[in-house]
C-alpha cells in the first residue's frame, strides 16, 4: 500500500501530537513529583526545625528568668520573673512533649533525650526557685549555676545537634528537588526537540513529493502550451496522491 499525501500529512502530525502529549503527561508528572518533594521537606525538616527552635528560644527564656530570681530581692521583679519562667516553661513543655507528625525513630530518639535533660534542668531550677523565692539568693545562685546549669548546658548540646541534622535533611531536599528539577528540563527539551525535528522532516518529506509532481504537471502543461499533445504525466510507481490523479494530456 502506497502513501497518499493525506496520509504523510496524518502520519507526521500523529507522530507530533503523541510527542505533545507525552510532553504534556511527563509535565503533570514531574510537576507533581517536584510539588512532593517541596511539601515533603516542609512537613518534615522545616517544621522539626522550626519547632526545636521555638523550644530553644523558650526554654532559654525560662532559664533567664530562673537566674534573674535568684539575683534580685525585689517583690515586684520576683513576680515578673516568675510569671514569665512559668509561661516560658509551659510554652517549652508542650513544644517537647511530642515529635512531629513525620518525625523518624532518630527524631523520637532525640526529642526524648531533650525532654528528659529539660525534665532535669526544670528539677533542679525549681530547687533554686524555691530558694530565691525564700529570699536565700546565695544558695539559689549555687543551685542555678550548679546543677541547673549543667542540665541545661547538655540539653543545649542535644538540640544543636538537631538543628544541624535537620538543616542537613533541607539541604538533602532541596538538592534532590534540583537534580528533579534539571531531569525534568532535560527530557522536556529533548523531546520537544525530537518533536520538532520530525514536523521538520514531516514538512520537507511532504513538499518534495507535492514538488515533484506539481513539477511533472508543470512540464506536460508547457508542453501542450506549445502544441506538443503527446506529453503524458505519469505517475511514479511509488507514489499514490491526489497530484496523480490529474488525467493523461494526449
Amino acid at each position: 500500500m502506497r502513501a497518499t499525501i493525506k496520509m504523510k500529512l496524518g502520519a507526521t502530525f500523529a507522530v507530533v501530537l503523541i510527542l505533545l502529549a507525552g510532553v504534556v503527561g511527563y509535565g503533570i508528572t514531574q510537576l507533581g513529583s517536584i510539588n512532593d518533594a517541596m511539601s515533603e521537606m516542609v512537613d518534615d525538616p522545616v517544621t522539626a526545625l522550626d519547632r526545636i527552635q521555638q523550644f530553644n528560644d523558650a526554654s532559654t527564656s525560662a532559664a533567664l528568668a530562673e537566674k534573674s530570681l535568684a539575683i534580685t530581692d525585689d517583690p515586684a521583679m520576683l513576680r515578673s520573673q516568675l510569671n514569665i519562667m512559668r509561661r516560658q516553661r509551659a510554652r517549652a513543655d508542650d513544644l517537647i512533649a511530642t515529635p512531629p507528625p513525620l518525625a523518624d525513630d532518630t527524631d523520637r530518639a532525640q526529642y526524648a533525650q531533650v525532654r528528659a535533660e529539660w525534665n532535669s534542668y526544670k528539677a533542679a531550677a525549681d530547687q533554686a526557685v524555691a530558694l530565691a523565692l525564700e529570699n536565700k539568693n546565695l544558695e539559689a545562685g549555687r543551685i542555678s549555676l550548679g546543677a541547673a546549669r549543667a542540665a541545661s548546658d547538655r540539653m543545649g548540646d542535644l538540640v544543636d545537634a538537631m538543628v544541624t541534622r535537620q538543616r542537613g535533611e533541607m539541604k538533602a531536599a532541596d538538592a534532590g528537588g534540583d537534580v528533579l528539577y534539571a531531569t525534568s528540563r532535560t527530557t522536556l527539551l529533548t523531546v520537544a526537540i525530537v518533536a520538532f525535528v520530525i514536523a521538520v522532516f514531516g514538512a520537507i518529506w511532504i513538499s518534495l513529493t507535492v514538488s515533484r509532481g506539481l513539477k511533472r504537471v508543470s512540464v506536460a502543461l508547457d508542453a501542450v502550451a506549445i502544441g506538443d499533445l503527446d506529453n503524458e504525466v505519469t505517475s511514479p510507481a511509488t507514489t499514490r496522491s491526489r497530484i496523480w490523479s490529474i488525467p493523461s494530456i494526449a
